[in-house]
């Protein structure tokens, strides 16, 4: 099966110790884009869902983001730090998150991306 561009893969997360008829745990999905600036930056990291969870929460336990000291801000994806001109947008469901978005809640199947583009 080949996969182009626009294509979507859901994934299942089964605990490797639960046999064949285990239980199959629901995931949030974070993206990655380097946008225009930076359009080899392109991935995409699956993680297991946690029931009230937050936007921050998925960041902040993602290993590739660095948060600022107030946790209010993202500083760097995968050790890129945006340019004067430019910043990382936050979107869940290719949405753009307001000021206060890091808070809201996330439901199992939502997707998180950060989108790295040049600040209006």
């Amino acid at each position: 099966m080949e996969l182009h561009a626009k294509d979507e893969v859901i994934i299942y997360v089964k605990a490797a110790d639960s046999g064949g008829d285990g239980v199959a745990y629901q995931t949030t999905l974070l993206k990655v884009s380097g946008g225009n600036i930076m359009p080899t930056l392109n991935r995409q990291y699956a993680g297991v869902y946690v029931q009230e969870c937050t936007v921050r929460d998925v960041l902040k336990s993602s290993g590739i983001v660095r948060m600022s000291e107030n946790n209010k801000f993202v500083v760097s994806v995968e050790n890129v730090t945006p340019r004067m001109n430019e910043r990382w947008v936050i979107m869940v469901n290719d949405k753009e998150l307001m000021e206060n978005g890091l808070d809201m809640k996330l439901n199992p199947r939502d997707a998180v991306k950060l989108e790295l583009t040049n600040a209006s």
